[in-house]
């Protein structure tokens, strides 16, 4: 290999993010962090990094949840009771979207990679109030921020089977891999995202579904600095000239 083959794979490798050990990032399991009547933040975020819920027509209710101490299939999260409960109308009987925005900004010093998304999500049914049910699926997009490409479906189920488990019982799990859909998923230092969960699936107006234990995975990255492909540069060029000097 010549001079050059050797300096162009060492700026190739000295590019490569460096990613750490692959981890809880942030997560929602006992809905502590409430905001206001909209918005809850994350139980628990890792350094420099911040996360919210927001949401319109669902509210989080202390009775409910999933028990089986899982993020989806990603083990660690409370099996404790405290959910958000998820309906086509509020507690308070007006109309209101069934969405949810997550957003997430990092505020660190140094780069995260979003690996995946993780949570429990069951569709109820009430059999003592006539045979109605709540919200059956879901849509989930990538709505806006730094990742590519915004307005990317990430995740999607229908028909899901119903269940009258009572106030507390092992939600169905759903895992989604972000790198499966969308290119980056790499947020730098400043840089933001926004994902948005739509539920559907011919809901009455004030039965609710459930969703639990959400959390993403990742993990810190480090993203080498241009200067120091330059300075290798230098070091090479001298390294060159010594060598012909030499010989």
């Amino acid at each position: 290999m010549n001079n050059y083959s050797i300096f162009i794979t060492l700026c190739v490798l000295l590019f490569v993010p460096t990613a750490h050990a692959s981890g809880l990032l942030v997560s929602w399991d006992d809905w502590e962090g409430v905001v206001s009547p909209s918005q809850i933040d994350a139980d628990f975020a890792e350094v420099g990094l911040s996360a919210s819920i927001l949401y319109a027509s669902n509210r989080v209710n202390a009775s409910y949840g999933s028990n089986d101490g899982s993020f989806g299939n990603l083990l660690g999260a409370s099996p404790a009771a405290g959910g958000l409960l998820v309906r086509a109308l509020n507690s308070g009987k007006s109309p209101g979207g069934p969405d949810l925005a997550v957003r997430l900004k990092n505020e660190s010093s140094f780069a995260y990679r979003v690996d995946s998304l993780h949570f429990d999500f069951s569709a109820r049914s009430r059999p003592k109030k006539n045979a109605e049910h709540g919200f059956t699926g879901f849509d989930i997009v990538y709505s806006s921020g730094d990742l590519e490409d915004a307005g990317t479906l990430i995740g999607t189920a229908a028909d899901l089977v119903l269940h009258d488990g009572g106030k507390t019982y092992d939600y169905p799990d759903f895992d989604i891999i972000l790198s499966e859909q969308l290119r980056d998923t790499i947020l730098e230092v400043g840089q933001s995202a926004v994902f948005l969960i739509s539920f559907n699936g011919e809901s009455e107006a004030d039965v609710s579904s459930g969703i639990d234990n959400v959390a993403f995975k990742g993990s810190k990255v480090d993203i080498p600095e241009p200067s120091s492909c330059v300075m290798l540069a230098s070091l090479w060029g001298f390294a060159c000239a010594a060598r012909r000097r030499a010989t």
